[in-house]
């Protein structure tokens, strides 16, 4: 027999602790009926009243002992059934240059990046997922898993002090998402791209070729507004010092650039600004996607039988209250 609940085991004081109470009671029931007679009378009101209230009291206990043994969950009696898990594989692309600070979403664009990619990996279930980070350059931070903890461990502490290389590098980023995906198993692959759309190396027109190659859907999330705001400097302590300049030394406003997103998308591109959220939208549009088995596993799976238990001591408990 297995035990579903067995850190339940002490409510089985319970019914001793019933018991004793009883017993106390009446130790507190004989000292007043001391005071109203004479032994033989008070021996013969306690004899008869004992008899009328002992079965009760003893079918109360047991229906309590059953009740707590179906609390308990007892199990006997296994089968065995397999489990197929479903989903698609993602990667989560995540651009960390420079202008991903500009405050013109807050708190950054980076900052609303990461609230938007918690929210997504909450509502996944079953997906493989991996992150990429990219400037100049790209680096796989977690390959295919479907640890989504360890995933927002991740993207919490993305920053863009991990730019290696300076500027914006769409290529290399969306290169380096394809090699993470397993080109070995059949159902959609998806790359989810959080950027602003600033791109600094071209080669822009021949990724969504790539991409279908390989069977792959690039989905651009254009992050920031078309006014745009200064980038600001940051200091060692990451507070603002001042905001990046030009070689002339004018401010350097930072715009969002779809235009280089669309060519990545036969679709559209989502934009991300002050006022518009498309993660509800995303998460709803990726339903749509293919998903087929990942991985099969087989699970013994014990009988519940505490049913038995807890329909017994309903019963002894009513019988108890009517006598």
């Amino acid at each position: 027999m297995h035990i579903g609940l067995l850190k339940l085991w002490w409510l089985l004081i319970i019914p001793a602790i019933v018991w004793w109470t009883f017993r106390y009671l009446d130790k507190q029931k004989l000292e007043q009926f001391k005071k109203l007679g004479t032994p033989e009378i008070i021996e013969k009101i306690i004899l008869e009243d004992k008899k009328k209230k002992l079965l009760a009291r003893r079918l109360l206990i047991t229906s309590l002992v059953f009740i707590i043994i179906a609390l308990l969950r007892p199990q006997w009696g296994i089968k065995q059934e397999q489990f197929q898990q479903k989903g698609l594989d993602i990667v989560l692309v995540m651009d960390v240059s420079k202008s991903m600070l500009t405050p013109d979403l807050f708190p950054s664009r980076l900052g609303k990046a990461k609230m938007s990619v918690n929210n997504i990996l909450d509502n996944l279930n079953g997906d493989r997922v991996a992150l990429v980070s990219f400037s100049g350059s790209a680096t796989v931070l977690c390959p295919l898993t479907i640890d989504y903890d360890a995933l927002k461990m991740f993207v919490n502490s993305l920053d863009t002090s991990e730019e290696s290389i300076a500027g914006t590098n769409l290529h290399v980023a969306l290169a380096k998402a394809l090699d993470a995906l397993d080109k070995d198993v059949p159902q959609d692959k998806l790359i989810i791209l959080f950027t602003d759309g600033e791109d600094h190396a071209g080669g822009l027109d021949d990724l969504l070729a790539l991409a279908e190659d390989k069977g792959a859907v690039i989905i651009p999330i254009c992050v920031g507004t078309q006014s745009g705001q200064p980038i600001p400097l940051l200091d060692e302590n990451g507070a603002a010092n001042g905001y990046k300049k030009d070689n002339k030394g004018n401010v350097v406003i930072s715009h969002i650039h779809p235009e280089n997103l669309q060519k990545l998308t036969t679709n559209k591109v989502y934009l991300m600004d002050q006022n518009m959220d498309p993660t509800s939208e995303l998460l709803q549009d990726i339903q749509y996607y293919k998903r087929v088995g990942l991985k099969s596993s087989i699970s013994t799976i014990y009988s519940e039988r505490f049913q038995l238990f807890l329909l017994l001591g309903l019963i002894l408990l009513i019988i108890s209250m009517m006598l």
